[in-house]
């Protein structure tokens, strides 16, 4: 169901897979060149810095926001 995890550029994550899985960490910048539907945002306790950021950066799906309680945000 995630086919990658976004990492800010200069991350020394980028290129690797998440632990015990095949899930690749990606520079940010593929999720503006991929325009998935949704986004689920692993750092939900920064989300409301996060969305403006990615959508002035060009995102333009929708933000699962995972906790406290789910929400998906436009």
């Amino acid at each position: 169901m995630i086919d990658y995890i976004c990492e800010i550029n200069g991350s020394l994550k980028i290129g690797k897979n998440i632990p015990g899985t095949d899930i690749p960490v990606v520079n940010e910048n593929f999720l503006f060149d991929d325009q998935p539907d949704y986004a689920f945002l692993f750092s939900w306790h920064i989300a409301d810095e996060l969305i403006p950021k990615l959508k002035k950066n060009g995102y333009k799906g929708k933000f699962i926001i995972p906790l406290p309680k789910v929400k998906i945000i436009d």
